[in-house]
Order: structure tokens, then sequence, then C-alpha cells
């Protein structure tokens, strides 16, 4: 059985870590709050803009502190999924994606 390793990270969800991350940089370090991110990323509301966040988040692609504001660190050692065709998803990181690559490709 094979696996295939790929990014889960596209659409919206792409969009709002791109927005994150610019944040940042622009602003020193300081996260954006989720109402800045709601407004940035044109949703109608704040609990539509949580759940984003949450699945960022569950994703791997960010980690957030509970309770805290401005608090969103995108994370440098991104996730990937990785299908092995029975319908089941294993999330897995950087370093065992690499060991499923196949050797000398």
């Amino acid at each position: 059985m094979a696996l295939r390793a790929t990014k889960a990270l596209v659409g919206r969800r792409q969009a709002c870590l791109a927005y994150i991350a610019r944040y940042q940089r622009q602003s020193g370090g300081v996260s954006p709050s989720v109402r800045e991110i709601m407004r940035a990323m044109g949703m109608a509301s704040l609990g539509h803009t949580q759940k984003l966040l949450a699945e960022l988040e569950l994703l791997g692609w960010i980690e957030r502190i509970s309770g805290k504001h401005r608090c969103i660190e995108v994370r440098t050692r991104l996730p990937y999924v990785a299908y092995d065709g029975s319908n089941s998803t294993i999330f897995i990181w950087d370093d065992a994606a690499k060991a499923l690559r196949p050797r000398g490709g």
C-alpha cells in the first residue's frame, strides 16, 4: 500500500493563512484580530471566521493560545495529509512526508 502525501491547504484556508502571515510581517509580529481577519476575508460573521481558524489549527497550519487576543502562530513545519485509499486520512509532518517520497525522485 503506497501513501500519497499532499499539502492540505486550498481556497479560503490558503487565503486566510496568507493574510495572517502578511499581517504579521507588516506589523512586526503582531497577529490580526478575528474581526480583522473576518473583514479581510469578506466574511459575514465572527462565527464563520472562528470556524475557519479552527480548521487551520486542526490541520496544523496555525497555533492559537486559548483566551489570549492576537495570539496566532503560523507554523513553520507544515503538515501534509496522507491518503491510503481506504477513506482514511492520516496527518503527518514534513519529516515523515519526506520519508514517503520515492528515492531518487
